[in-house]
């Protein structure tokens, strides 16, 4: 993720007070790393990973549908800011692709 992918889901909702926001792509799969996430969500999350109850994705559907989570859309614009690089076959892949918005 870019900084500016950052400060663009940090701007319009730093205001709204317990509500977190998160990228999510077409499909309803969300980036959990590409969020904001309001403290006080902290203890029940916590408890949920400790008991392996939930995992992100689990827990940030709930939290949308308690209407506390704002959704960005991450579209094919931005789709290739979130690709795993987990091998170094994924780096060399990623590094021999030239987009147009400087990401190469």
């Amino acid at each position: 993720m870019i900084c500016q992918f950052f400060r663009y889901l940090v701007g319009p909702f730093e205001a709204i007070r317990g509500c977190g926001v998160a990228g999510r792509h077409p499909g309803n799969h969300f980036e959990p790393l590409a969020a904001v996430y309001p403290r006080s969500w902290l203890p029940r999350w916590a408890e949920a990973l400790n008991e392996r109850a939930s995992g992100l994705q689990h827990l940030l559907h709930a939290a949308l549908e308690a209407d506390r989570l704002q959704v960005e859309p991450i579209g094919p614009a931005e789709a290739p800011w979130f690709h795993n690089l987990n091998t170094l076959e994924d780096l060399r892949w990623r590094m021999s692709l030239n987009h147009p918005n400087g990401l190469s």
